[in-house]
């Protein structure tokens, strides 16, 4: 079964990858942008794109040559949701 992670258990993956404090406040702000125009489009989204904000750049700090690929690996193996991997991903 696939899921979306809470944002609770979305920061807690996020800084199993990430402990720069520039990369956990990036996360932060992306998911405040993309939860801000998600309440205004889409608001039955908005906890989903939160979380996709958060995770946007889960790899990057420790595979920056494979951004975006290990993110995807990491979580396909977490078995979280093709859409929210797909967000992560575009």
């Amino acid at each position: 079964m696939h899921s979306v992670p809470t944002m609770e258990e979305a920061w807690a993956l996020l800084q199993e990858y990430n402990q720069e404090e520039f990369h956990l406040r990036h996360a932060r702000i992306v998911s405040g942008v993309l939860g801000y125009f998600a309440k205004e489009y889409a608001p039955e989204e908005e906890a989903f794109w939160r979380v996709a904000g958060l995770l946007h750049d889960l790899d990057f700090e420790q595979y920056p040559e494979q951004h975006c690929i290990k993110g995807r690996e990491i979580m396909e193996e977490r078995g979280l949701d093709p859409k929210l991997i797909h967000a992560m991903m575009s």
